[in-house]
């Protein structure tokens, strides 16, 4: 990729990250999706927009406590985000976060508007209803689509592509390959204990781009 389409993704993806959460009320399949209702558990894969590298996500849920890949914890009042290879433990409260975790959807992206229903699928071995956002950045193709549990509304997969389909400029996506939904979990879960030595850093922002996605 030469530097011009790279300036041109990381302005893209600047543009479609200024919708976020915002504080409206969120409405529709999103307002459905992000509810802070829910309990479940499952994997997803994960392949970055920059450097296409795929790992595996571990997530667990339970009403606004979550904990992802045992660095991410959740206990419903604080987020640490634990660094083992320099020791440190970023604490931050979740008091006014407006984020967008990558299990949640956008209430609508500018300049494209909100997502419309477009057909069914299966994921994960899951009924889902894909809905889709399409239009254009600075002349080239846009398309976010997400899939949603049919009868949970749990986002199951969501992907960003931007250029055309079969040869994009940048393509990015979460997929859930196994999830269970109610699963009995203990809040052991979702305490945090910081190791003996670790520095404890409060903080203003989050580094992750688990918990500060685009789309």
């Amino acid at each position: 990729m030469g530097k011009k389409g790279l300036i041109f993704i990381l302005g893209a993806l600047f543009v479609l990250g200024l919708s976020g959460w915002g504080r409206r009320k969120q409405t529709g399949i999103a307002g459905q999706v992000n509810g802070w209702d829910k309990c479940f558990k499952g994997s997803w894969m994960h392949k970055p927009a920059i450097s296409g590298k795929r790992e595996e996500i571990k997530l667990l849920v339970k009403g606004r406590k979550f904990r992802i890949n045992d660095n991410l914890i959740c206990d419903g009042k604080t987020i640490y985000e634990i660094d083992k290879r320099n020791k440190e433990v970023r604490i931050f409260d979740i008091k006014g976060w407006r984020n967008l975790p990558f299990w949640h959807m956008p209430l609508k992206l500018s300049p494209f508007g909100e997502a419309q229903k477009t057909k069914e699928a299966t994921v994960a071995g899951r009924s889902a209803e894909l809905y889709e956002i399409r239009g254009k950045y600075q002349g080239a193709e846009v398309f976010l689509s997400y899939w949603v549990d049919k009868k949970e509304k749990v986002l199951l997969k969501k992907q960003h592509i931007i250029g055309p389909r079969d040869d994009p400029l940048l393509k990015e996506f979460y997929e859930c390959k196994a999830i269970e939904f109610d699963p009995a979990l203990s809040e052991k879960n979702f305490t945090c204990t910081i190791p003996s030595g670790y520095l404890e850093i409060k903080t203003h922002y989050l580094s992750s781009n688990l918990l500060d996605n685009k789309f």
